[in-house]
C-alpha cells in the first residue's frame, strides 16, 4: 500500500492511496505537478 500526498497544506492538496500498479496507472495517464510526498505502508 502507497499513499502520494501532493501540495500539502496548500489549496489543491490532494491524496492518492492505493497499490504501486494503480498509482503508476494513473501518474502516467496524469503526470503530477508540484510538491509530492510518498508514503510506503509497512509489513
Amino acid at each position: 500500500q502507497l499513499c502520494v500526498a501532493r501540495e500539502l497544506t496548500k489549496k489543491f492538496e490532494e491524496f492518492r492511496r492505493g497499490v504501486a500498479s494503480e498509482l503508476l496507472a494513473h501518474y502516467q495517464a496524469h503526470p503530477p505537478k508540484g510538491e509530492i510526498v510518498l508514503v510506503i505502508s509497512g509489513s
